[in-house]
Parts: structure tokens; sequence; C-alpha cells
């Protein structure tokens, strides 16, 4: 888990002390979650599989290939994935879906069917979005550096006409991880929207 949210460490906002007219509002984020929680499971298994992929081609070829310019671009793509990786998004997600029930036991799933308890209060929710800005920082910088220099760098092996098969290889991957990075950011475009409105919705309940 991320633990950018403990029910020790940040005070939630009780559903009690929110307006029934605004309940609806989080019932509609929830919704919105749940949905960013299944494309997030479904993106999980073929990044992570993409990610052996490249690190079978790493461990296979880097004393082989470690003076070779190509290979720079291997190693900037694979420290890049694995970073993607270590932010853990499907985590992000679940830690905000189950902050609403005020807990982190994640052994019974069953009580995301339930009603909610709480909300995250804002200071969870601004530290959410934070993390948020600077996972599509980085979506950004990989979609950027494998357009501009990754098939590039790639292609132009090919045309050394040594190494093809290994090359085609590569480019297959930046192009499938390029993919699941562009889900990737649509999923946390989804995910911000959704926080904005529990922010939103804390802060309309408490106006005087």
């Amino acid at each position: 888990m991320n633990h950018w949210y403990t029910t020790s460490s940040h005070a939630a906002v009780l559903r009690g002390s929110i307006g029934s007219v605004h309940h609806a509002s989080i019932d509609v984020s929830l919704k919105e979650l749940r949905h960013v929680s299944r494309r997030a499971t479904a993106f999980s298994t073929p990044y992570h599989n993409e990610l052996q992929l490249l690190e079978r081609i790493y461990y296979k070829g880097k004393n082989q290939h470690r003076s070779a310019l190509f290979w720079r671009k291997v190693l900037e793509m694979r420290r890049l994935g694995i970073r993607i990786g270590q932010m853990n998004f499907p985590g992000l997600v679940e830690d905000l879906r189950y902050a609403f029930y005020g807990t982190e036991d994640r052994s019974n799933p069953q009580i995301l069917r339930c009603a909610w308890k709480q909300t995250p209060g804002s200071s969870s929710c601004a530290h959410l979005l934070s993390l948020l800005r600077s996972l599509c920082l980085l979506f950004d910088k990989v979609m950027q550096k494998r357009t501009l220099t990754f098939h590039r760098a790639f292609i132009q092996q090919i045309r050394t006409a040594t190494f093809i098969p290994l090359a085609m290889s590569l480019i297959s991957i930046a192009s499938r991880l390029d993919f699941l990075v562009c889900e990737l950011r649509e999923m946390s475009a989804s995910l911000w929207q959704a926080v904005v409105r529990i922010l939103d919705t804390i802060a309309v309940s408490f106006q005087v």
C-alpha cells in the first residue's frame, strides 16, 4: 500500500456531519472510484508482464550491450517503468475506497458494498491530489520520452543490421508500455475528478 491515508493520522469527516442532500454526490464519487478500480486491476497484470519481459532482456543483455548507445534507452525505459510500478496506482485507488469505511483491513472486500461511514478529510484529499500530480508528471515524461527517443533509438539500431530481433522486441515493449501508460493517465484523470468532487462536497456541506 502507499500509506497516503491511515485512519489514525488523518481526520475523517463523518457521514452525519455531511448534509443528507450532499450524500448523492459522494455516492457518485464512489461509483466512479469502483469503475477506476476495475480498470486499474485490469491494467496491473499486462503492465507487470511487460516489465518482466523488459527485465529479462535487461539481465540477458546488460553485459553484452552495456556500451551500446541504444542500451542507454533500455536502461531509461526500465527505470521509468519501475518507478511507475512502485507508485502503485491500484493501491492508491483502493486506499481511497476503503477510507470511506473507516478501515484499512482489506480482508473483507464486502464492506465496500455497505453504506459509507465517512469521507477522507480535506488534508487527506489534498495529499492524494499531490501524489496524483506527481504521477501525471511522470506519465507525461514517459510518453514524451517514448515518442522522442525510445523508438528512435531502437529503429536506429535496426538500421545498423545488428541485433535486429532484440531491437524489434524492444520496440514492441515500448509500444505496449506507451499504450498502458496512456490508459493509466486517463484513470488518473478520473481519480482526480472524483477527489475534487469529494473536496467540493465537503466544502459546500460545511458552508453556513
